[in-house]
């Protein structure tokens, strides 16, 4: 099968035009169609349900804001593969990555249109960019292993890693305390693990190829899936202690030193909050569909990734969400739509919150 060829062109360069139209996904029988138009508006038919309402696009970010749900919000990211543009859910980017760095073919069940022969294809947001780039592995499964077996938990939860690159995970769904087990093969790509079940009717969390970041925080190793980091990179600021519980990890006593992640996320990480200023007040939309845009003056290189919340260190009711990252600046929302129309102003200091 042929390796799918991946749009280059950076996320922030990408024209809100190239949002427009009907993009198609088909799962089983069921038809997926999202018509995007350009007076802001947007209709989805999602299997049997349909919702409509305001669309946003930041760079090749897009929010769906939904009439019908209160404001409810759904993110998607636009990549472009071969000679289609795809819109790939925010939380699913890990699998989306996986299916281009593999060559497995791309699913029907992602939402798609073809490409004009003279639009730019963009790639893969940052950091998963990286994760497509073929390249030695800069971890070992006999690293994770030490030698030996593995066991990682979190209440409710189990997964062993064996000396044969297999695991075997066990979980309770909390539904009519159904335990749940899934098997299945290991390996490591670049920095990454990827877990692959046998059986795609298994446990919902392992049904299907994930990829994990491993994590080391003195002697305690810690898997996280690498859609859950962001939230992983806000508890890392605010709320450590939470970690443990919410995060599959061993059963070593040590938890001091340095936190250790592979390189492809560690920027993403922070010890301590990112503080920063805003530089420029904007908007999309118009009228009642009018959301403010913040730019701050931090970046990737600073630190800032897409999700991350903030708060104005002046009023704490007042918090921003961060939807675009430049190399030293990123635009932020207002965090709840009630807050959309609230005053914003050049040089108000925000930092990271645990939200």
């Amino acid at each position: 099968m042929a390796v799918p060829l991946l749009g280059t062109a950076p996320h922030e360069s990408v024209d809100a035009t190239q949002m427009l139209g009907e993009f198609r996904a088909q799962r089983g029988e069921m038809l997926d169609l999202l018509v995007v138009t350009p007076d802001g508006r947007y209709q989805s038919l999602d299997g049997p349900r349909t919702h409509s309402g305001t669309w946003y696009a930041f760079g090749g970010h897009l929010e769906l804001r939904s009439a019908s749900v209160g404001r409810h919000v759904l993110a998607y990211d636009l990549v472009g593969v071969d000679d289609e543009l795809f819109l790939v859910p925010i939380d699913r980017l890990s699998k989306f990555t996986l299916e281009v760095r593999l060559g497995m073919g791309m699913s029907p069940s992602w939402l798609r249109r073809a490409a004009r022969p003279d639009e730019p294809r963009p790639g893969l947001p940052p950091p998963f960019d990286e994760i497509v780039k073929p390249r030695a592995g800069e971890i070992s499964l006999s690293e994770w292993r030490g030698g030996e077996c593995l066991v990682l938990t979190r209440p409710g939860e189990m997964l062993h890693f064996d000396a044969h690159k297999r695991f075997e995970y066990r979980g309770t769904t909390g539904r009519f305390d159904n335990h749940e087990r899934t098997v299945g093969g290991v390996a490591v790509i670049g920095d990454l693990l990827l877990l692959s079940s046998d059986d795609p009717r298994g446990a919902p969390n392992f049904a299907e190829r994930m990829l994990f970041a491993p994590i080391r925080h003195g002697a305690r190793r810690y898997l996280v899936p690498c859609d859950d980091l962001p939230d992983f990179a806000r508890s890392l600021q605010w709320s450590p202690e939470c970690i443990d519980s919410a995060y599959l990890a061993d059963a070593a006593e040590t938890t001091s030193g340095e936190w250790l992640l592979p390189p492809t996320f560690a920027r993403w990480c922070r010890t301590e909050p990112l503080t920063t200023r805003a530089v420029r007040i904007g908007a999309v939309g118009a009228g009642s569909q009018r959301v403010n845009v913040v730019t701050l003056d931090v970046g990737r290189t600073q630190g800032a990734f897409r999700g991350l919340w903030l708060r104005d260190v002046s009023n704490g009711a007042n918090t921003l969400r961060v939807v675009l990252v430049r190399e030293n600046e990123c635009d932020a929302v207002a965090s709840d739509s009630r807050d959309d129309d609230r005053p914003q102003t050049v040089g108000t200091v925000f930092a990271g919150t645990e939200r």
